[in-house]
């Protein structure tokens, strides 16, 4: 048996309740996270302003998240989010990425194991 090496959830600044119950799980085992949509399935790209802004048969329209008061509010959450991008000089969604990258980044246990095992270091910083 082999054991587990990286587990992928949803995790972005704007979806982060079942991603933080499942991070400390994953620490405590050593376990990498891996980020699914952290860019809030387009919505803190910026692309994604009004219904309008997603093609009709798009999966997106079945979720809550894109829905009625739901997506009100949750592209209310998005323009504070861009606000603070603004007085960084960052772009649209490159202020949630990084974040979403380091908190979610793998244990240093778990990256020595992964380096011995394919006998050379890792192509990416996880420090």
């Amino acid at each position: 048996m082999h054991p587990i090496a990286a587990v992928q959830n949803e995790y972005s600044l704007l979806y982060r309740k079942d991603g933080e119950e499942t991070l400390r799980t994953t620490r405590e085992l050593g376990i990498a996270l891996v980020a699914y949509a952290p860019l809030g399935r387009s919505m803190l790209s910026g692309a994604v302003r009004a219904k309008a802004d997603v093609p009709e048969g798009d999966r997106r329209l079945a979720h809550p998240r894109f829905q009625g008061e739901n997506l009100d509010r949750n592209l209310e959450l998005v323009a504070k989010l861009e606000k603070i991008g603004r007085r960084r000089s960052a772009p649209s969604g490159s202020s949630c990425s990084p974040g979403c990258w380091r908190k979610a980044r793998t244990s240093s246990r778990f990256r020595d194991q992964a380096q011995a095992a394919r006998g050379r270091e890792s192509s990416l910083p996880l420090k």
